[in-house]
């Protein structure tokens, strides 16, 4: 019995149209990078930072933000500057974690101390990085091939230690929150001085 051919196997043609027309609606609804994470071109970020860079250290923060992005194969994103033309944006807080190693290394100034989280502003912060977990977990098991398992696997790991500081905080901060406030104490008065005449002081002589 002779089969047709293009019967008996599935169309490769309109699979594949299918697959590239549902992988640009995933990407058509996903969020745009620079609001995911605030991205700002190195000259934007630099004049943030608490220190005024020399030529050199320009030079050198540069080129590490660029090795840092390429190594962790970052998207291109570029904006339009007045005075320099078209520049390419990095993430913030990767511009950011690049300036404190270099400060750290060469004794540039750092920036200064953040002020420490509310109990409830960590508490939303914790659900947040364990709902994402869940989810993670979730795309691991359905991964299709070994390298998306390990590159997801990767980011599991990294969400569950920020998962496992942010409860080390919250229980820190809720400890301190728990504890009476020390009493203060009443200013001590000074003595009054005495009106009793010093005894080396001589006694009037009589008339």
């Amino acid at each position: 019995m002779n089969t047709n051919p293009s019967q008996s196997r599935p169309n490769i043609a309109v699979s594949s149209a299918a697959a590239r027309m549902e992988t640009q609606q995933d990407f058509a609804q996903a969020p745009a990078p620079e609001l995911v994470a605030e991205h700002k071109t190195v000259v934007g970020f630099l004049r943030t930072v608490p220190r005024r860079l020399h030529m050199d250290e320009i030079k050198r923060f540069g080129r590490e933000v660029g090795m840092m992005a390429e190594s962790v194969h970052l998207a291109y994103l570029t904006t339009i500057d007045s005075q320099l033309g078209v520049l390419r944006m990095f993430p913030v807080p990767l511009m950011r974690r690049v300036y404190d190693v270099l400060a750290a290394q060469i004794g540039w100034q750092q920036f200064p101390v953040e002020q420490a989280a509310l109990p409830e502003e960590m508490a939303a912060e914790l659900k947040a990085q364990e709902k994402l977990a869940r989810l993670l977990r979730a795309a691991l098991d359905v991964a299709p091939d070994k390298h998306l398992q390990q590159s997801t696997g990767d980011v599991l790991q990294w969400i569950e230690g920020e998962i496992g500081r942010l409860r080390e905080q919250l229980e820190l901060a809720q400890a301190e929150a728990a504890q009476p406030a020390a009493p203060v104490a009443a200013p001590v008065s000074a003595p009054a001085p005495s009106r009793v005449a010093n005894s080396s002081t001589p006694a009037p002589e009589a008339a």
